[in-house]
């Protein structure tokens, strides 16, 4: 998949621009704040009417304008085309998607599957837990709707459940119950589809890790605070156990201790937990690794080549990682923001524009 063609209207603090892309590599150069990051937070709504800054509605509409919209041109794997058009109202957001209008935010995601990453997934592996289960919710949860349904279905239930822990009393014991049979059905199944996403994803994240370290003496492992071992048998009464054993303590302590919302993502470097042994350098590479393994397992899962999108990322990465990134992306469609191109010289095909105050610019076209 690529974009050929972008239009932003009144989105922020762009006016009005139409920009045709290259098929491997755009950079936006330009000061902090002059709408780098807008122009490609606009592309990346307009593909899963997400943003990775807010959700709310009038901060994306320029000042003193009524709406904002934006609509992208595609063209698939296969050369067939289509238009994704974001309109955005005060009180709503809508994409209509080749023709179909309100498309649903998970079926266009798998229409447009986009990688997105900002400085903070540098931190994917040094970071808490809540980092590395975001990574893994967001990639599964992309692929089965089933799984983003049980997983928002999941975390309501633990949200009553722990209001109903604060304030308990003996006569909710029925209730607190029925809180753990629902929490274990909705978790058993999550950790399964946790547990099979980490086994398909592990050759993409060692056959990457080689490309850039030499090594593939690396794999994932599920860390369960319910299964003693991600190979048992992980079903919904073992979890249901747990829970019951451990209710006591809830109650006592006031808040939920057991859950899927505690698990963890250990990614092993050479026999070791590379949060706490692996060098800064080692755990950008694998942050890299990990955010970048998506381009092939998408391709595979949806027979469609992901756009990546990196902002402000290369300020915080030393040449050799910055050439590195270059040499990885050097096939897929990238859009990169950065204050200024110190890294591109070595790429093949390119295209960079210049942003100052929501104006936009092409600078260079070295495209054949």
């Amino acid at each position: 998949m690529r974009v050929t063609r972008l239009w932003i209207k009144d989105f922020r603090n762009i006016e009005n621009v139409v920009l045709e892309f290259g098929d491997k590599l755009n950079i936006f150069t330009g000061k902090n704040g002059s709408g780098k990051t807008n122009t490609i937070e606009a592309l990346r709504m307009s593909l899963s009417l997400k943003s990775h800054r807010e959700n709310k509605n009038v901060n994306f509409i320029r000042h003193s304008c009524s709406r904002a919209d934006v609509k992208a041109e595609i063209v698939f794997d296969d050369l067939t085309t289509a238009t994704s058009h974001l309109a955005i109202l005060p009180n709503k957001k809508s994409v209509k998607f080749d023709g179909q209008e309100n498309m649903k935010k998970n079926t266009l995601r798998l229409n447009c599957p986009v990688i997105f990453f900002a400085p903070e997934d540098l931190d994917l592996i040094k970071g808490g837990p809540s980092v590395r289960r975001d990574f893994i919710d967001e990639a599964v949860s992309f692929l089965s709707p089933r799984y983003a349904k049980e997983l928002k279905e999941y975390y309501e239930i633990l949200r009553q459940k722990s209001f109903l822990l604060k304030n308990y009393r003996e006569s909710d014991k029925g209730l607190l119950e029925l809180y753990n049979e629902a929490l274990a059905k909705c978790g058993s199944s999550i950790v399964r589809h946790r547990i099979k996403f980490l086994r398909e994803f592990d050759e993409y994240l060692i056959s990457l890790h080689r490309s850039l370290s030499g090594s593939d003496d690396i794999c994932l492992n599920y860390i369960s605070n319910i299964y003693d071992d991600a190979s048992s048998a992980l079903t919904e009464e073992i979890y249901l156990l747990k829970l019951s054993e451990r209710s006591r303590e809830e109650i006592l302590s006031r808040q939920c201790l057991l859950g899927i919302h505690k698990d963890d993502i250990a990614v092993i470097l050479s026999g070791r937990n590379s949060r706490s042994f692996a060098s800064q350098g080692q755990q950008r590479t694998l942050a890299i690794c990990m955010k970048l393994g998506m381009i092939g397992f998408y391709k595979e899962k949806t027979d469609q080549k992901a756009i990546v999108m990196l902002d402000d990322v290369m300020s915080e990465l030393d040449s050799q990682r910055r050439s590195q990134l270059i040499e990885i992306l050097s096939d897929t469609q990238t859009f990169i923001t950065a204050t200024e191109d110190n890294f591109s010289h070595d790429a093949a095909e390119k295209k960079i524009f210049s942003v100052s105050d929501g104006i936009i610019t092409t600078i260079a076209d070295n495209r054949p």
